[in-house]
């Protein structure tokens, strides 16, 4: 996804945002047109990545990288970027490793319960696809997890694993005693 950094961000920009989170890509924001701003510095970029995340919060897990296409700086960073998007996208986790993964998130995080259900209790986390990485998180067919503990999975998923620049799904699958 390109963006013209000398121009705001747009309301086709966030459209098509939604689009790519839609279809489940990996993505790679690619702040062009360096030459026409001073974005040089550390805390320009810094400020220009707060930005992007505030207008297209949907792709806060896709990376951002700068470069100025018409004087040919930086240009072959945006491709290995998206090189290696594609490489975590299609990227496989075994299940003793998701076990241990899931045994160390609950140590630092035990799952919230939502309204009228009991205290949910998860069984295993299991890959099921990946191109985009898709997980079955096992629970009780009567327990329910609030939402917000399925972000804070993802989030400590991608510390652990990467996933930069792709999607990652966790579905819940329930099952009966």
């Amino acid at each position: 996804m390109v963006l013209d950094i000398s121009q705001p961000i747009s309301h086709q920009d966030s459209h098509l945002a939604k689009l790519i989170v839609e279809a489940a890509k990996p993505v790679v924001i690619v702040g062009n047109k360096t030459d026409l701003i001073n974005i040089d510095g550390k805390r320009a970029l810094k400020e220009y990545q707060l930005y992007v995340n505030r207008h297209l919060p949907q792709l806060s897990w896709a990376p951002i990288v700068f470069c100025s296409a018409l004087k040919n700086r930086k240009v072959t960073d945006c491709l290995d970027m998206a090189i290696s998007s594609l490489s975590e996208y299609s990227k496989q986790i075994d299940d003793k490793t998701l076990a241990q993964f899931l045994k160390q998130v609950q140590i630092q995080h035990q799952p919230t319960r939502r309204k009228k259900s009991g205290d949910p209790k998860v069984y295993s986390l299991r890959q099921i696809k990946s191109a985009p990485p898709v997980f079955f998180l096992k629970i009780k067919k009567k327990e329910n997890l609030h939402p917000s503990y399925l972000r804070f999975v993802e989030r400590r998923m991608r510390e652990w694993f990467g996933f930069v620049g792709s999607p990652v799904r966790i579905v819940l699958n329930r099952f009966k005693f």
